[in-house]
């Protein structure tokens, strides 16, 4: 409003940090003034306390989940150390000894919530000081207006990378599709019709495996970490909403552990060729009872046929 205008952000610059970089860059964020985990870091006032509150979530996935996925094995740039500056515009009753909590109130909006500045989504902050010693007023405004130089450890997630996770409880499970939850804090949905072959939704308990043989696609276990790819463009999103993902799971996306089960169908269906409308009906091992038919699929049949995908036919539009 004319009154309190909505504080603006700028890009100093962007270092990558490991995991364990990342963590402790999130632990020292929860430090009070006193340098110690003395809970004074949690003082925060308004609506951004409830974001401070994730960071000890993010700080226990880090090391319990990402910590121990071997450095070969993880994704890269997915955390930075990002410094920028915010114009703030805080309410005077933080001018002077609460400086710090009226600074962590105005910098707890960028949290948790994806900047199209910044490219990134801040954590939490390692760093928040003024940028100089003096401040404005604004005509009859009195909201104090100055600048605020930070350093926040952050993530930066991108199309097609890879992220690990945890399958949600069933309570927050639905039909339409699995929600694993990322950092334990984001939420990431893969739709039913990207969930892998041998998988089922019974209400009550969530997402279930019919079973089958070692090294199949139905080993999915989800009591242990996931790893899942992103499979649309990060947008910054619209008012306090949290950031969100939608993708599909990456053990059932290699070609090793989906291609497989899809060459067992093409032989199916080159040695039977069943029905004349293209469909066929699932493999041991590849399907479950709640998906008696596949639709038709051109990849099974060019696996089958070793023929290229036959181009498209343009819709004629008739003239009126």
């Amino acid at each position: 409003s004319a009154y309190r205008p909505s504080p603006e952000v700028e890009l100093l610059s962007t270092r990558k940090i490991s995991v364990e970089e990342a963590a402790a860059g999130l632990e020292k964020s929860l430090s009070g003034e006193s340098g110690h985990d003395d809970g004074s870091a949690l003082h925060v006032p308004g609506s951004a306390l409830v974001n401070f509150r994730q960071i000890p979530n993010i700080v226990a996935s880090l090391k319990e989940d990402w910590s121990a996925v071997r450095e070969a094995d993880r994704p890269e740039g997915c955390f930075v150390e990002v410094r920028g500056r915010l114009e703030t515009h805080m309410h005077p009753c933080f001018v002077g000894e609460r400086l710090v909590e009226g600074m962590r109130a105005a910098a707890g909006a960028l949290l948790l919530r994806f900047s199209s500045t910044l490219r990134c989504v801040p954590l939490g902050f390692r760093s928040l000081s003024p940028a100089g010693k003096y401040a404005g007023i604004v005509g009859e405004s009195p909201y104090v207006h100055f600048l605020i130089d930070f350093a926040a450890i952050a993530f930066r997630p991108r199309r097609g990378q890879r992220l690990l996770g945890r399958v949600r409880e069933s309570q927050s499970q639905t039909a339409m599709g699995i929600n694993i939850e990322i950092l334990n804090v984001f939420n990431f949905f893969v739709h039913r019709s990207n969930v892998p072959l041998g998988m089922f939704f019974q209400e009550g308990i969530g997402w279930q495996c019919d079973g089958g043989s070692p090294g199949s696609v139905n080993e999915f276990d989800p009591s242990k970490p996931v790893w899942v790819q992103v499979v649309q463009k990060i947008s910054e999103g619209a008012a306090q909403n949290p950031l969100s993902f939608r993708g599909v799971i990456r053990e059932h996306v290699d070609r090793q552990q989906v291609v497989q089960p899809k060459r067992a169908l093409a032989e199916q269906w080159k040695a039977t060729k069943e029905g004349s409308n293209g469909r066929i009906a699932p493999v041991e091992g590849a399907g479950s009872s709640k998906r008696k038919s596949l639709p038709k699929d051109d990849e099974v049949r060019r696996l089958a046929e070793h023929t290229e995908p036959r181009p498209k036919k343009k819709k004629k539009h008739k003239q009126g």
